[in-house]
C-alpha cells in the first residue's frame, strides 16, 4: 500500500470525528429559551417574543451548520470513492490469490518428492501471497472502519433533518399564533372605533345637557330676581300695614277715651241746672260724637282693607314659598344631572384613556408580529431553497 493509499484511509477515518463535530456545533448552537419573566407579560406578547428567539436561535444554528455540512458531504463524497477504489483493490487480490491456489493444487499431483519441492518453493514464493493477504485484511479494516463512519454520518444526517423537521413545525406554530395575533389586532381596531363613536356621542350629549343646564341655570336666575322683587314689595306692604295698624289702634284707644269723657260729662250736665246750656252742651258733644263716629267708621274701613291687604299679602307670600320650594328642587335636580354628567363623562375619559394604553400595546404588539412574520418568512424561504 502506498503512502496515498494511508493518506485517503486517514482522511476517511477523520470522517467521524469531522461529524461528530458537526453534530456537537448543531447541539451546542440549540436555542435554549430564556425564562424568568415577568408574571405581568400577557401570554400574546410572550408567544411573540418566543416565536422571535426561536427563529433567530434557529437561523443562527442553520447558518453556523452550513458550512460543516457541507464539509460532511465532501467528505462523504470522497469516503464513497474510496470505498469504490477499496473495492477494486481487493477484487484484484483475491482474482490472484484463487490463480495461485490453482497453481498450488496442481503442483501437488506428480508425488512426494515434488510436493516437498513444490512447498519449498511456495515457502519461497509465498511471500507477495502473505503480504497481499495482510494488505487485504487491512483494506477490510478500514472498509468495515468506513462503514461505521457512514453509518454514523447518516444518523447525524437524520438527527439533523429530524431537527429541521421540528423548527418548520414551531415556525408554522408560530405564523398561526402571528396570524391570531393580527386577528386581534383587527378586532382592537374595530374596538378603538366603536369607542371613538361613543367618545363622539357623549360629548354631544354632554354638550346638548351643558347648554339645558345653562337654560334653566338663567330661568332660575330670573325667577330668583322677580321672587326677591316681590318678597321686598310685601315687606314693604307688611310695614306700612303694620304702620296703619298701630295708628288705627292708637285711634280706637283715643275714640274709647273721648266716649267715655262724654258720657261723663253728660251724667255731670244732667245733674247741673239749666236746659239752654245743656241742650247747647249736648248739640256741641252731638257734632263732636259724630265727627268722631265718622272718623271711627273710616279708621274701621281702613283697618278692614288693610286686613283684606294683609291676608291677599299672606296668600302671596304662600305662593312665593311654594315657588321657592319648587324652585329649590329644580335646582337639586339640575345639580344631580350635572353631577350625573360629571360622572358619566370621567368614566368615559377611563374608558377612552384604557382603551388608548390597549391600542398602543396592540400596535406595539402587531409591529411585533409584522416583524416576526417577516423572520419567519424569510426563513421558510431559506428552508426551502435547498430542496428546490
Amino acid at each position: 500500500m502506498d503512502t496515498s493509499e494511508v493518506d485517503d484511509s486517514r482522511r476517511i477515518g477523520s470522517v467521524k470525528a469531522t461529524i461528530n463535530m458537526f453534530g456537537e456545533r448543531i447541539t451546542d448552537t440549540k436555542y435554549s429559551p430564556k425564562k424568568g419573566y415577568s408574571e405581568k407579560q400577557s401570554l400574546r406578547t410572550r408567544d411573540v417574543h418566543h416565536a422571535r428567539l426561536d427563529s433567530d436561535g434557529y437561523g443562527e444554528s442553520r447558518r453556523a451548520a452550513e458550512p460543516t455540512k457541507a464539509e460532511a458531504e465532501a467528505e462523504l463524497c470522497k469516503a464513497k470513492k474510496v470505498v469504490k477504489d477499496l473495492t477494486s483493490r481487493i477484487a484484484d487480490p483475491t482474482l490472484k490469490a484463487g490463480a495461485q491456489r490453482g497453481d498450488m493444487e496442481t503442483m501437488k499431483k506428480p508425488g512426494r518428492i515434488k510436493e516437498e519441492s513444490v512447498a519449498d518453493n511456495g515457502m519461497a514464493d509465498g511471500s507477495p501471497y502473505v503480504e497481499i493477504m495482510k494488505e487485504l485484511e487491512f483494506v477490510k479494516q478500514d472498509l468495515s472502519r468506513l462503514k461505521l463512519d457512514m453509518k454514523s454520518v447518516l444518523e447525524e444526517k437524520m438527527v439533523a433533518e429530524k431537527e429541521i423537521e421540528g423548527a418548520k413545525l414551531k415556525m408554522l406554530n408560530r405564523a398561526t399564533k402571528a396570524e391570531n395575533i393580527r386577528m386581534e389586532i383587527e378586532d382592537a381596531n374595530e374596538e378603538q372605533v366603536l369607542v371613538e363613536l361613543a367618545k363622539i356621542e357623549a360629548l354631544k350629549e354632554f354638550e346638548a345637557i351643558e347648554q339645558q343646564r345653562q337654560l334653566e341655570t338663567k330661568q332660575f336666575e330670573s325667577r330668583l330676581e322677580d321672587n326677591q322683587k316681590q318678597k321686598d314689595g310685601i315687606v314693604k306692604e307688611i310695614e306700612s300695614a303694620k304702620e296703619l295698624e298701630s295708628k288705627l289702634a292708637y285711634a280706637m284707644s283715643d275714640v274709647g277715651m273721648l266716649e267715655n269723657e262724654l258720657t261723663v260729662l253728660k251724667e255731670q250736665e244732667a245733674k247741673r241746672s239749666g236746659s239752654f246750656s245743656f241742650q247747647q252742651d249736648e248739640k256741641e258733644q252731638k257734632s263732636l260724637l259724630e265727627s268722631v263716629g265718622k272718623e271711627l267708621e273710616e279708621a274701621k274701613r281702613e283697618l278692614t282693607l288693610i286686613k283684606d291687604e294683609g291676608s291677599q299679602f299672606m296668600a302671596s307670600m304662600d305662593v312665593i314659598r311654594n315657588e321657592l320650594r319648587h324652585v329649590m328642587e329644580e335646582t337639586e335636580r339640575l345639580r344631580k344631572a350635572e353631577d350625573k354628567a360629571d360622572t358619566i363623562i370621567k368614566n368615559l375619559n377611563s374608558k377612552l384613556l384604557r382603551a388608548k394604553s390597549k391600542l398602543e400595546a396592540v400596535a406595539a404588539a402587531e409591529e411585533k408580529a409584522k416583524a416576526i412574520a417577516s423572520n419567519l418568512t424569510l426563513t421558510l424561504q431559506q428552508l426551502y431553497e435547498p430542496r428546490v
